[in-house]
């Protein structure tokens, strides 16, 4: 294999690890709660790959190669932050001295918005 077709597999890579990224993006906002693993499955895959095909001229990076790093990464801080609010918004929800505190300030912001009561206790499952 000569070197031109070498820097044409990793320049692939490098399109590979862009395409998982914003794949990663668009699964975690069109899927929020479900969307999260998969994005962050698909994140550090593109990494992966762009990290693959990072050795560019001289040993630096090339710009798809750093496009596929940042969208990737993005896609993964994203989704494991996500996860960790939801995470600690839920065990919150649930604890019996902070839980109904929290809740009566939620059922006080959507008041204010003119959103009853029953809608938010429907959108957190609670009964």
């Amino acid at each position: 294999m000569n070197d031109y077709d070498r820097n044409r597999n990793k320049h692939k890579y490098a399109v590979y690890g862009i395409m998982l990224g914003i794949l990663g993006l668009i699964e975690l906002f069109s899927s929020f709660p479900n969307g999260m693993f998969p994005a962050f499955f698909f994140g550090v895959m593109g990494v992966v790959l762009s990290l693959i095909s990072g050795d560019g001229v001289m040993g630096r990076p090339d710009g798809p190669s750093i496009a596929g790093i940042v969208l990737s990464s993005v896609a993964v801080g994203l989704s494991l932050v996500l996860y960790f609010s939801m995470i600690f918004f839920f065990s919150t929800l649930k604890d019996p001295v902070a839980g109904p505190q929290f809740f009566r300030y939620y059922e006080e912001l959507f008041a204010s918005q003119g959103i009853p009561a029953a809608s938010i206790s429907e959108l957190f499952r609670i009964r």
